[in-house]
């Protein structure tokens, strides 16, 4: 049997001697003489001169005032759960399999001399979606002469390398750290489309694959046509970030790193080389962007980037070292997709909300009651109060409601039952 406290009891045995007063000195009125009003602070007992009519309704000051609830608030600490810090991993790209195998540019991009857009299929297409944008930097800005006007020369290289040194390097002059302190002084870069990632790209659960050009190393010239794959070779070069993270442990301890280094490897076989070797480039996984060393790519994959002093094909070169791997050739019968994931930290916390058994019994619905002067439609609930839980809501100190959810189905409360409503809060 449950044990009541000694407040609770005492609570209970007033309002029965309260009561049993109330009815002696009226002398033991029906229920018909009795009514309840019920509002968001109390439930008020009064008694009726004469049974309520539309003729003559005489109605005398409340006798009996017992409070209810339509607010409680949580106390213990026992009434809501610690915040629970979870990762959500889903594919990156919104392709079949989450793997991206063709690549497409877009013709309508009026900054081709900054950036190339690549999309995942024709642009125009229903299944055509941005995926990321490529570009090249170079210190002095080299390979990307710009007539404007005839007035006006730009280098674009030059404002993306001082953009990208002081956006992701902090730092207003000297060149792309990169691993070992190898080059820097021009790079190749993939941005990320941020509507793919609500947080990060998830270390250790991405690869993406480069294959290698034809392409003229005379630097005093450069046309469309003095690039193109590779058809005769077998090389494709398979690069992962250096976390080791594909069991997702750094992520769920909270231990991401603001950068990572890109390295030769693949998610099923892990890092190919020593942790001492030099690295391709560096990927922030937070900000969603892989900058490459220009001399690696030069070096693997053939690049032969421009650096002389003239309006060069180089982001158009690195695009088409992207889109030679999804092909084969004469003596490569494999094909490389881009893989990745991106991951979000969801906080949950679960309140606990506990409806005792003298508690939220009545209704404070208009549907509850009856007539001009507000009757239980039901009179029988004068003694077996019930009603029906539908929607639950969070309110701040201030009495604002924040959070608001409901039930799945009404639950029937009755005065001699208890509940918890359990209510998962995602606070981010």
């Amino acid at each position: 049997m449950k044990k009541l406290s000694f407040e609770v009891n005492k609570r209970v045995l007033d309002l029965i001697r309260n009561y049993i007063v109330f009815q002696s000195s009226n002398g033991y009125p029906s229920r018909d003489r009795i009514r309840i009003l019920i509002n968001n602070e109390k439930v008020q007992f009064q008694l009726l001169e004469t049974p309520i009519t539309p003729e003559t309704p005489t109605i005398l000051e409340p006798i009996i005032t017992e409070p209810t609830r339509v607010f409680k608030k949580f106390i213990s600490p026992t009434d809501f759960s610690i915040v629970n810090k979870k990762y959500r991993k889903r594919g990156l790209f919104k392709c079949l399999d989450e793997k991206l195998n063709t690549f497409h540019t877009s013709s309508t991009n009026s900054l081709s001399h900054y950036y190339l857009r690549v999309l995942s299929a024709p642009e125009g297409s229903q299944t055509s979606k941005f995926e990321f944008d490529i570009t090249y930097g170079h210190i002095n800005g080299s390979g990307s002469k710009y007539q404007a006007d005839q007035h006006t020369v730009t280098y674009p290289a030059k404002f993306v390398y001082k953009n990208y040194l002081i956006e992701y390097f902090d730092k207003t002059t000297g060149k792309i750290p990169f691993k070992n302190g190898k080059n820097g002084d021009y790079f190749y870069a993939i941005n990320f489309n941020t509507e793919l990632y609500p947080e990060l790209i998830d270390p250790g659960n991405i690869q993406i694959h480069l294959a290698p050009l034809s392409s003229s190393s005379n630097q005093l010239y450069n046309t469309g046509s003095s690039f193109y794959p590779n058809v005769s070779s077998s090389v494709m070069y398979s690069l992962i970030d250096d976390s080791g993270d594909v069991s997702d442990i750094v992520t769920l301890n909270n231990d991401i790193k603001e950068y990572y280094y890109l390295v030769s490897g693949s998610l099923n076989d892990g890092i190919h080389g020593e942790s001492t070797d030099d690295a391709w480039g560096i990927i922030f996984p937070r900000k969603g962007i892989i900058i490459l060393d220009g001399v690696v790519l030069d070096q693997s994959c053939s690049l032969n980037t421009v650096t002389a002093s003239i309006d060069g094909d180089n982001i158009e070169k690195f695009f088409t070292t992207i889109s030679a791997s999804c092909n084969t050739t004469l003596n490569r019968t494999v094909t490389g997709s881009w893989y990745a994931r991106s991951s979000e930290e969801v906080k949950t916390q679960t309140y606990f909300c506990r409806i005792n058994e003298g508690e939220f019994n009545y209704s404070n619905n208009y549907t509850y009651l009856s007539g001009s002067y507000a009757q239980l439609k039901h009179k029988h609930f004068i003694d077996t109060p019930r009603s029906y839980i539908t929607t639950v809501g969070l309110y701040n100190d201030d009495l604002e409601l924040i959070a608001v959810g409901k039930l799945p189905k009404p639950v029937l409360k009755k005065s001699n039952e208890e509940h918890i409503l359990q209510v998962r809060l995602r606070l981010n």
